[in-house]
């Protein structure tokens, strides 16, 4: 009897897929006031929009909106330079790969959203299965530098 053989999908193949998936799922799940005992449900917001403006979140005067100010969307163009680093089997893309990877957990501590509308930023409550894939594509991308690391 002739046994099946699977084939493993690489996982920096895996982990573009899972970045590009967190684009369509939501990431943030929002309230408009940060009351305790009463708030009203905030804007869901998906990887897409976040990915679009979360730039402005990096390039914020920090002294001045402070709670608003984040690096963690940095993690995303330094993603993809890893990404092509790993392709190519460079060393260099393990310490670029460990950088991106904490770059990308401060997002851990983004508590508010800036908005145009009244309030002027809404709470963030909970983290939506687009930030899992995101965060599970950074920690895969990681792991495959690691292995091209440990080979050189």
């Amino acid at each position: 009897m002739k046994m099946l053989q699977t084939k493993q999908v690489p996982l920096d193949i895996l982990s573009i897929i899972l970045y590009f998936l967190s684009l369509i799922f939501p990431v943030f799940y929002t309230k408009l006031t940060p009351l305790m005992y009463y708030s009203e449900p905030g804007p869901t917001w998906y990887g897409i929009e976040t990915l679009l403006v979360g730039w402005m979140a990096a390039i914020f005067n920090p002294f001045r909106h402070f709670e608003n100010w984040s690096i963690a969307w940095l993690a995303n163009p330094l993603f993809f330079t890893t990404f092509i680093l790993v392709k190519n089997k460079r060393p260099l893309s393990f310490p670029i790969a460990l950088l991106t990877l904490i770059i990308a957990l401060t997002s851990l501590y983004f508590r508010e959203i800036w908005s145009d509308k009244k309030p002027p930023s809404v709470v963030v409550t909970s983290y939506g299965i687009g930030f899992y894939f995101w965060i599970i594509a950074f920690i895969l991308i990681t792991i495959s530098a690691f292995k091209i690391f440990r080979k050189k």
